[in-house]
């Protein structure tokens, strides 16, 4: 992001198309905002390969970060150092697996502009699907959507559903923590009277997602969060 030899194609509500042709492409990893423009990269760019890695739905998502890199080792020659990042990808799968007591309730959250979002299990952004993962019971069962900053809901809601876990996402972490009003995820729970008697807080069993997670979602951020979740869960016993 800060060489400025790599060009710029600007942002998905702007994005600058041009500059992809410009630089006549062998190869185009496209994904997330910029899947809208498939087609038209393809037919601007005919001579390239374009490759499109986002998780599909009604896949087990564990399954789709496997894939990702394992295309992207194939793409780059890279096979042995994808095989290497699956491995420990699912050693950090079976050590939380290990860890985790049936018996306690899990609630997912993302951190944004200072509020607390809901993360429904399976289908919310980012943590829904380690609920499918790892068999977590969720300590409130309510619909949610994929919102990139959560569902509103009152966080009585959330703490009346009593989480013996909380896993947090803090968004701004990856995107505005040089600005002057951020408040880390870590102030914002901390400071939530609505949270304070909640066992997942009163039991220091808040794990945070590493803080450039909104802006990459890849399969060596899960990894370290995985292990990360599987100390403090095997600590817990």
């Amino acid at each position: 992001a800060t060489d400025e030899s790599i060009p710029d194609i600007g942002t998905h509500g702007d994005p600058k198309l041009e500059l992809i042709v410009a630089a006549e492409p062998d190869l185009i990893i496209n994904g997330q905002r910029l899947t809208s423009q498939f087609d038209k990269i393809a037919a601007d760019n005919p001579d390239a390969v374009q490759l499109l890695l986002d998780p599909r739905k009604g896949e087990p998502f564990d399954a789709e970060l496997k894939r990702q890199i394992t295309v992207l080792g194939k793409a780059f020659g890279k096979d042995a150092e994808a095989a290497a990042l699956t491995q420990k990808f699912d050693e950090s799968i079976k050590a939380v697996k290990g860890a985790y007591k049936t018996d306690d309730t899990v609630m997912a959250v993302i951190v944004s502009g200072g509020k607390i979002g809901y993360v429904a299990p399976t289908t919310g952004r980012t943590l829904g699907p380690l609920f499918d993962i790892f068999g977590f019971t969720p300590s409130l069962k309510q619909e949610g959507s994929e919102d990139h900053q959560g569902d509103d809901i009152s966080v009585e809601t959330i703490a009346a559903s009593n989480p013996d876990w909380l896993l947090v996402m803090d968004r701004d972490a990856a995107i505005a923590a040089g600005e002057p009003d951020y408040k880390q995820a870590s102030t914002v729970i901390e400071q939530s009277e609505a949270l304070k008697n909640v066992p997942a807080v009163t039991k220091g069993q808040v794990v945070y997602m590493p803080a450039d997670t909104y802006t990459n979602e890849g399969i060596q951020t899960y990894t370290t969060f995985f292990t990360e979740l599987a100390t403090a869960m095997a600590a817990a016993k």
